[in-house]
């Protein structure tokens, strides 16, 4: 995939998967949704989808908020 923006330039060579770090090949991979989540938040850490989970609650009670202040 052509990632090069300059006129004068070269597209990187994509090296094996060895030659790059663990944590970006896991990038792609999905990421678990607040179901998923509260199954196992007696385990959770902050590094472990901790800081996941409380950013997707945050988002549901902003969301749930805001829906019952647009209602008349």
């Amino acid at each position: 995939m052509p990632v090069n923006i300059m006129k004068a330039g070269e597209d990187p060579v994509v090296q094996e998967d060895a030659a790059y770090p663990d944590w970006l090949l896991t990038l792609a991979d999905p990421q678990p949704d607040i179901s998923d989540l509260l199954g196992m938040k007696d385990s959770l850490t902050w590094k472990k989808g901790g800081k996941r989970y409380f950013k997707l609650k945050n988002r549901d009670a902003i969301k749930t908020k805001n829906s019952s202040i647009g209602t008349f």
